[in-house]
């Protein structure tokens, strides 16, 4: 499988990254070749065939222990969801929202984001109403980008928006997803599909 000739154009067309290097806040960060593990690899390309084929409603589960590139496995999910086509030549998700339930993760997410995608307009970090509100409007981002947080502003700001499809990532279970943000989430992944 590994060493198969589409596992290798899979993973040089969509897997390898080079992100150059970065000056941030005076530290460097070097420019590197990023390359996936075997287990973020698999555990992408599952989901995204998964949700190819079945299309939106699916609920799926990853596990990452610490250490093990969860950040980039989100980043390479996202990005593969936010282009992601069905048999018929049709968007299966017209936005991926992306979850977090700290706003240190959120912005680690955001970092292997863009830097894996050159589209910057693609990604939307949304902080509050406002920000949501002026994303909706533009409609130029594909995946947006809040925390557990910020969900009660965005399953408000969704609510009336039931033509267009979404997915769902969720950045881990960590008790901070419990109160009124973490009843939000629940109660948006509880409602029923439209018709």
């Amino acid at each position: 499988e590994v060493w198969a000739r589409d596992t290798w154009l899979e993973v040089l067309g969509r897997f390898v990254q080079y992100v150059p290097e970065e000056r941030r806040k005076g530290k460097v960060r070097p420019a590197e070749v990023v390359f996936p593990r075997y287990h973020q690899f698999r555990a992408v390309r599952r989901l995204a065939a998964a949700a190819a084929q079945e299309g939106p409603g699916g609920a799926y589960l990853v596990q990452h222990s610490a250490r093990s590139g969860k950040s980039r496995t989100i980043a390479w999910l996202v990005l593969r969801l936010a282009n992601l086509f069905d048999a018929a030549g049709a968007r299966v998700f017209d936005v991926v929202l992306v979850v977090t339930d700290r706003r240190v993760l959120d912005d680690q997410l955001t970092d292997e984001l863009r830097r894996f995608h050159h589209e910057r307009a693609m990604v939307a970090d949304v902080d509050g109403r406002k920000e949501l509100m002026e994303v909706r409007a533009a409609r130029t981002a594909r995946v947006i980008l809040v925390t557990v947080q910020t969900l009660p502003y965005v399953t408000e700001a969704l609510s009336d928006d039931r033509t267009r499809r979404f997915a769902l990532v969720i950045d881990e279970a960590h008790s901070s997803q419990r109160g009124s943000s973490a009843e939000a989430m629940y109660r948006l992944l509880a409602e029923p599909a439209p018709d």
